[in-house]
């Protein structure tokens, strides 16, 4: 017969648990760890302690990058801290702004990198009373400005820089690629202040970077994305499984062109894919269940897995560490939002001009112009209905209607649909079947 359990009983979770949880809240493990389920589903890990009076709560991260395991070993080495009357917040705080005035020290120029973490953690870490969304801004800098600019000194970067930085992201991702450019905007003025640099500002929107890029008004709706004729798949695909060939014959990384190829022939945006976990995964069922907090319209789905799909997973079990619950990751490393797109880009500058849009003037194609290339091709080379292809997109019903009476997820027919798409998809292909080593 099980035992109540007491307040102080710790690994009160289990990762089935912790998976399936989708009521908003704060749910214990126990030893002051909480899982926290925003009002969106959106799931991450808080350290709760009481100290000299004072309540606080600290930020460990994100579900989809520290798992249960890893959770509870942050909480133990936190508690460690709490018996010897460190506070962990404080003692995190001090530790990085430590060392990131022993790394400023060294010279009186300071690079990108630097200034970035300094501003995060002088300005908005004290200014931003919810730790994810300060947890963001240093995120959001270190995955698009760090490829880049991270190793460059701030007093030397331009208007080009900074142009270069969000030119690849701002069609295929301009509400994020928005935000990428407003904290370049206040790091950059932030160094200004700090005499680390002069001059206007590069980052600047009004009379400056709106000359080169869209207005975000008009990019910002799914239906701008550029997309490639379903009559070019077949020599789209030839050629990306030229690249993965490559990739795995020279033992480079995988992630990214098999990640472009699941993402095609799932019809899911870049966020699931990248996200992706191996506990998502039904291998018996051929089925991915996406979570809540992964999808843009909020609620889950089930996506059928043709052949390939598989196959692709089959490619990426042997790179599976333990230490990191992606599907799509190298070394323990994930996918960047542009990380699909920058295969795109690479194949169009070995092709330029190649893979277009004729009926967009030209422009690329992007990973979530593939959705519409499924599109055109189910309404006009086959017999599906619209509401299942629609469906297949993770659409939600616009008519309240008839969305309070079509309340199945259409699962047989869209696997059905899904393994035509991998098919015509793969119809002059010979797929890539090669094992890997890890």
């Amino acid at each position: 017969m099980a035992t109540k359990q007491g307040p102080h009983v710790i690994h009160r979770l289990s990762p089935l648990v912790v998976k399936n949880t989708r009521k908003p809240g704060y749910y214990a493990d126990g030893g002051n760890l909480y899982l926290q389920v925003s009002p969106g589903g959106a799931k991450s890990w808080l350290f709760r302690f009481r100290l000299k009076g004072r309540s606080r709560e600290m930020g460990l991260g994100p579900l989809h990058s520290i798992d249960l395991e890893a959770a509870r070993q942050l909480a133990k080495a936190h508690r460690t801290r709490l018996l010897s009357g460190v506070d962990p917040i404080d003692s995190r705080n001090s530790e990085r702004s430590a060392l990131l005035a022993k790394e400023g020290a060294r010279s009186d120029r300071k690079k990108w990198s630097w200034c970035c973490e300094t501003y995060v953690a002088d300005v908005k870490i004290p200014e931003l009373t919810n730790a994810k969304h300060a947890a963001q801004w240093g995120t959001t800098l270190s995955a698009y400005t760090y490829p880049l600019l991270g190793d460059k000194w701030v007093d030397e970067i331009t208007l080009h820089d900074v142009f270069a930085v969000l030119k690849p992201i701002w069609l295929e991702i301009n509400e994020t690629a928005t935000r990428v450019r407003s904290r370049m905007e206040a790091v950059w003025g932030w160094a200004k202040v700090k005499n680390y640099c002069s001059g206007d500002n590069p980052a600047v929107w009004k009379a400056n970077l709106q000359h080169l890029l869209s207005s975000p008004e008009k990019v910002q709706d799914e239906g701008h994305h550029p997309s490639l004729p379903y009559e070019r798949m077949g020599a789209f695909m030839t050629r990306l499984h030229e690249i993965q060939d490559a990739n795995i014959k020279f033992r480079r990384s995988i992630s990214p062109a098999m990640a472009l190829e699941f993402a095609i022939l799932t019809a899911m945006r870049t966020n699931p894919i990248i996200l992706a976990t191996w506990s998502e995964i039904d291998e018996e069922r051929r089925l991915w269940t996406v979570p809540t907090e992964h999808m843009k319209g909020k609620f889950p789905i089930r996506v059928p897995l043709s052949a390939r799909a598989m196959d692709i997973l089959q490619l990426m079990k042997p790179h599976r560490l333990d230490s990191c619950p992606l599907v799509f990751q190298w070394r323990g490393v994930g996918l960047y939002n542009t990380s699909m797109l920058n295969v795109i880009g690479n194949m169009d500058e070995r092709e330029p001009k190649t893979w277009i849009d004729p009926r967009m003037e030209g422009r690329r194609v992007t990973v979530h112009g593939f959705r519409s290339t499924l599109t055109d091709w189910a309404a006009e080379t086959t017999d599906h209905d619209f509401k299942v292809y629609d469906k297949a997109l993770a659409h939600s019903e616009a008519n309240q209607t008839v969305a309070a009476y079509l309340r199945g997820d259409m699962l047989a027919k869209r696997r059905l649909l899904m393994d035509d798409w991998a098919k015509f998809c793969s119809s002059v292909v010979a797929p890539c079947l090669a094992t890997t080593t890890a």
